[in-house]
C-alpha cells in the first residue's frame, strides 16, 4: 500500500529515512513548512509523490533524496507553488516539475555549492528558477524554465539542455558542457552593461546551441567557446 504524511506549518528538524521494504510514500504539503533535517526516502519503490499546495512553501536545508524517480510537484493546480532549498551545500534528488505548463518557482539560497542531481520540468517546466546571491548552483540533467536568474558571482554548471531562458541579475558565470543548449534567450538585467559570463568548455561532440537573443538588456561581459579537437 502507500503512506500518505501530510505537512501543515511542519518543521522537521530530525533525519528521516526508509527501509528497502517501504512502501510507496506520498508527501502532501499542505501549508508552508521546513525539513532541515537529512532526508533520504530512495527506497520507497521509487514512485513517491511530493506535492506542494497552491501557493505554498516548501523550505529544505539539508541533503534530499526522494529517489532519481521521485517526483517534487510545484503546485497542486494552476497557480503554482514554491519550493525553497537552504543551508550550506547539498544534493537535491527527485524530479521536480510544474503542476502545469510554467508554473512553480525553485529558489536556490544558501552558501556552498546546492546539486540538482536531476531533471527539472522535464513534464511541466517551472515559471522561474532563482538562484541567490550566496549559492552556487550544479545542474546534473535537463532545465526547463521560463527563466533562471543568476543572482550570485559564482560559477553556476549546467550539464544538459537549458529550455527557456536565462538572465544574469549579478556578475555570475554559467558553464555549460558538452553540446550545451539554451532554447531562450541570455540577457543582463543588472542594469549595468558587461555583467555575466557564458563559458561552453569542451566541445568535443556537437554543436553549441543558443537560440535566442542575448545581451539585449545590457550586454554580457562574455561569451566563451572552447572547441577541442
Amino acid at each position: 500500500g502507500r503512506t500518505n504524511l501530510n505537512l501543515n506549518g511542519a518543521v522537521v528538524a530530525g533525519a528521516v529515512s526508509d527501509t528497502a521494504a517501504a512502501a510507496d510514500l506520498d508527501v502532501n504539503v499542505l501549508g508552508d513548512s521546513t525539513i532541515s533535517g537529512a532526508w533520504d526516502t530512495a527506497d520507497t519503490n521509487g514512485t513517491g509523490t511530493y506535492a506542494i499546495t497552491d501557493g505554498k512553501t516548501l523550505t529544505v536545508s539539508n541533503t534530499f533524496n526522494t529517489g532519481a524517480a521521485g517526483i517534487i510537484r510545484l503546485g497542486t493546480s494552476t497557480a503554482g507553488a514554491t519550493m525553497t532549498l537552504d543551508g550550506s551545500g547539498k544534493t537535491i534528488t527527485g524530479l521536480i516539475d510544474g503542476s502545469a505548463a510554467n508554473k512553480g518557482t525553485l529558489n536556490v539560497n544558501g552558501a556552498g555549492t546546492t546539486t540538482l542531481a536531476s531533471n527539472i520540468g522535464a513534464t511541466n517546466g517551472l515559471e522561474a528558477i532563482v538562484i541567490g546571491s550566496s549559492a552556487t548552483a550544479a545542474f546534473s540533467g535537463t532545465v526547463a524554465s521560463v527563466m533562471t536568474t543568476i543572482n550570485n558571482t559564482n560559477t553556476n554548471t549546467f550539464a544538459k539542455a537549458v529550455t527557456g531562458s536565462l538572465a544574469f541579475g549579478a556578475d555570475g558565470t554559467v558553464s555549460g558542457a558538452d553540446t550545451f543548449a539554451v532554447s531562450g534567450t541570455i540577457d543582463n538585467t543588472s542594469g549595468a552593461d558587461g555583467v555575466g559570463t557564458v563559458t561552453m568548455a569542451n566541445q568535443t561532440t556537437g554543436a553549441v546551441s543558443l537560440a535566442g537573443n542575448i545581451g539585449a538588456t545590457n550586454s554580457l561581459k562574455a561569451v566563451n567557446v572552447t572547441t577541442t579537437a
